[in-house]
């Protein structure tokens, strides 16, 4: 039986943040949520073995299937064939299961009946995702419809933490008018989760709409802003609704396959109504920025100095709402021999 624990390793390995959410000065861990940005995190958290040994069957099932009717017609191809070659789909399905159940066959048969189940599994996980992209091969415009159900489960020494993340995304672009383009994405989430700590119980239903315009400058510059619009209701116990208003701004810049700098700003409005909630619960419902009015910002580039040497430096910024602002910087010189 596994044991969560959270280790103080620093900002270059930390992945998690400690949030004192009652002031008393001990670390608990329904007080530690994930990093927002990449060097903010303090903890790494690790899973210990316990005293008690437990004799376990071990399964896992992936299937990945992809339809592409383009290879069945030639380009002549005319009507409804060449409809059906403009379509493509992906279905994938990922089965994971670490059971005390003693009836083996049934595990190994991936019956439904013992996956996850409470009183056996200690880790489990399923998910099933299915894509349908319309006109490949069409640059001026295309289209794409995305689904996924994801089950797992999870037995610790703290007790059992079950989540489910139901999606359904649709997006569409279209040249608009010479070197400007345009997109629109819509999508439905569900993400609830069920654990012995309050600040990780949550049943969030959301949905989002993200139009987006880039104007191509040249073949290697390009800028991109838009506008996202999210509806957050999280109701587990007392309903809380988080609305969202998001202004992401993007520039990338290549030059001769010697450059490459990618800059990144965004303003995020978030309003809460309801009572105010902490840790994990808190972190899905404000997509991970926290109540109120934040900025976050950053600049990522690579440099090729010779064939045998890359230099790349990444910089990042936070000012979120009522709290310092948090700088991040790392540069890395690699060479290849």
């Amino acid at each position: 039986m596994l044991q969560e624990i959270y280790l103080l390793v620093g900002p270059e390995l930390g992945e998690y943040v400690w949030e004192d959410a009652n002031g008393d000065g001990v670390q608990q861990l329904d007080e530690f949520r994930e990093e927002v940005t990449p060097l903010e995190g303090q903890y790494l958290r690790t899973f210990l073995p316990g005293d008690e040994l437990i004799p376990t069957i071990g399964v896992q099932g992936r299937l990945r299937l992809r339809l592409d009717p383009s290879r069945l017609f030639d380009d002549d191809a005319t009507g409804w064939r060449r409809a059906l070659a403009r379509v493509s789909s992906l279905t994938t399905l990922d089965v994971q299961e670490k059971s005390e159940e003693p009836d083996l066959a049934r595990v190994y048969l991936l019956d439904p009946a013992v996956l996850q189940d409470a009183a056996t599994t200690l880790n489990g996980r399923f998910r099933v995702g299915q894509e349908v992209a319309f006109f490949q091969g069409e640059p001026r415009f295309g289209g794409r419809l995305f689904g996924q159900h994801l089950r797992s489960t999870n037995r610790l020494a703290t007790g059992l933490e079950r989540r489910r993340v139901q999606l359904a995304e649709a997006e569409a672009r279209a040249v608009l008018a010479g070197p400007l383009s345009g997109e629109l994405r819509g999508a439905l989430e569900r993400n609830a989760s069920d654990s012995p700590f309050a600040s990780r119980r949550f049943d969030i239903r959301g949905a989002e709409l993200e139009p987006e315009a880039t104007w191509q400058f040249s073949r290697g510059v390009s800028l991109s802003g838009g506008v996202r619009l999210a509806r957050n209701r999280d109701v587990e116990g007392e309903v809380r609704t988080a609305r969202i208003l998001i202004l992401p701004l993007r520039a990338r810049i290549a030059s001769a396959g010697r450059l490459q700098l990618l800059l990144q700003a965004e303003r995020a409005d978030v309003r809460l109504d309801g009572d105010a909630t902490l840790g994990q619960a808190a972190f899905e419902l404000t997509e991970r920025r926290g109540a109120g009015v934040s900025y976050l910002w950053s600049a990522s580039g690579q440099y090729t100095l010779n064939r045998f040497l890359r230099a790349s430096l990444s910089y990042e910024g936070r000012a979120p709402a009522e709290a310092p602002t948090v700088h991040n910087v790392r540069l890395q010189l690699s060479a290849v021999f």
